[in-house]
């Protein structure tokens, strides 16, 4: 579900966009994107904004996070200040690589298209969405 969104969003160069996840798509037409997206074509007639708010429902949905909920002391670890960021960095990297397959590749394709979207947040283009 995730691939094909972003797959869409990306097509339609969604980081052009004012407010791509801050400006919600219109509740019938994101429904009716999240209802079909097992058809052929369920972005038929949809906005960009619709799509992105199918992609935000998806993970409000998931009954496992995307970061699961055994790993979040983990994850809060990295952020103690008693050690340097290289070393945060480090170990938030090694948390990153331990988490499940499909949640590793999910977080990754969702930052990847994040770090689009913020190359895009200011004049010229500034979509509004800052890092």
């Amino acid at each position: 579900v995730v691939h094909r969104l972003l797959v869409v969003l990306s097509e339609r160069q969604a980081w052009l966009l004012e407010g791509i996840f801050r400006i919600s798509g219109t509740q019938d037409a994101v429904l009716r994107v999240w209802h079909s997206l097992g058809q052929a074509n369920p972005f038929f007639n949809c906005d960009t904004h619709d799509i992105a708010g199918a992609l935000k429902r998806y993970f409000r949905e998931i009954t496992v996070p995307v970061i699961p909920f055994e790993f979040y002391p983990q994850f809060i670890n990295c952020q103690d200040s008693s050690y340097d960021d290289g070393v945060n960095l480090v170990m938030l990297k090694e948390v990153i690589k331990a988490l499940p397959e499909e949640h590793y590749l999910v977080l990754d394709m969702i930052a990847e298209f994040c770090t689009i979207i913020a190359k895009y947040a200011d004049p010229p283009v500034a979509n509004k969405m800052h890092s």
